[in-house]
């Protein structure tokens, strides 16, 4: 298991990470197409995975147990490749907070797709630093660092990553015209663009700019944070679905200027052959399954100075693992 050599503990506010190196447009616009497609089926084919049983919640106003976690390492079968898609919230005064994160795991022998989200308040052993928040991975030391923190709680290490800010998010969406948004059930919370500052949706199809569907996926001053993860997967498959729409391949050259201006990865053009060839069967019926980690594998928590955060429940959200990897099934 992988553990960064960084020692101590560093505010945010004293560390800021810059944006790195961004690849070509092309490239770039390549790297991100297959999971728009993966995505744009979700809508109508997916299940989207919840355990049911009662969910648990605290207002004990105490810090989590500190200690080692030490997940041990998932055995991931040899015909499955998984990516992490993230969703940043770079600030030139912050630095970069991945408030969206996403494990995507591709079964190439079945030709199948199974996606997991993990909520961005859970809080867990940040090796070699402290316990937060797992956005905050990212922040302090990169890539590597998150996927030691994936690591070292979830036994899991991705095999590539993506990532965009949202800026670069909302310029995506305007370049293609907007999104149709299939909400699952109504919203309102609290918005900055409109005069009463106060914003609804309404349960079925809503088009949305790029301002209103990242105040949609982020929004969680009336909501929480299980239902931010289902709003922004909703968000994610709309974007994705019109990405590969004819009116969105007309629009893809200036999409590819977008992408290419936001977008960090570490795939190349010869990470994406297995993807590509695949294509055809991720569209297919049933081919692509959403997971969630709800408040069946995490529980509310208040910590000292009173900040709200999601405690995991590592038994359970590895029973969920272990189904999106293929290591067992439902």
């Amino acid at each position: 298991m992988s553990y960064s050599n960084k020692q101590g503990y560093q505010r945010h506010t004293e560390y800021v990470r810059q944006p790195k190196k961004k690849r070509s447009c092309l490239t770039t616009f390549l790297i991100m197409l297959p999971f728009m497609v993966i995505f744009g089926f979700i809508a109508a084919i997916s299940l989207n995975v919840v355990r049911n049983k009662q969910p648990r919640y605290t207002t004990v106003k105490e810090e989590p147990l500190s200690g080692d976690v030490g997940s041990q390492p998932v055995e991931i079968p040899n015909r499955v490749i998984t990516y992490l898609l993230l969703g940043s919230d770079y600030r030139p005064d912050e630095g970069t907070h991945t408030d969206v994160i996403i494990l995507a795991s591709v079964n190439f022998k079945e030709g199948k797709v199974n996606l997991l989200s993990f909520p961005r308040d859970l809080w867990v052993t940040i090796p070699g630093w402290e316990e937060n928040r797992i956005n905050a991975a990212y922040l302090y030391d990169g890539i590597e660092l998150l996927y030691e923190t994936l690591d070292y709680n979830f036994g899991i290490r991705p095999d590539h990553y993506a990532m965009v800010n949202f800026e670069g998010f909302i310029k995506t969406i305007d370049a293609l015209g907007g999104i149709d948004v299939n909400a699952e059930i109504a919203m309102e919370d609290y918005c900055k663009f409109n005069e009463a500052r106060w914003c609804r949706v309404e349960p079925g199809i809503t088009h949305m700019d790029g301002t209103t569907a990242l105040w949609y996926a982020r929004a969680r001053y009336n909501t929480s944070d299980f239902d931010r993860t289902r709003r922004a997967q909703e968000v994610i498959k709309a974007l994705a679905k019109k990405s590969v729409s004819f009116e969105g391949l007309i629009k893809s050259g200036k999409l590819i200027n977008t992408l290419g201006s936001y977008v960090e990865t570490d795939m190349t053009s010869s990470d994406l052959l297995p993807l590509i060839a695949k294509m055809g069967s991720f569209t297919a019926d049933g081919a692509i399954t959403s997971y969630r980690i709800t408040e069946n594998e995490a529980y509310s928590y208040y910590t000292y100075s009173g900040a709200n955060v999601l405690i995991p429940d590592y038994d359970a959200i590895r029973l969920i693992i272990d189904q999106v990897l293929w290591i067992s099934t439902p």
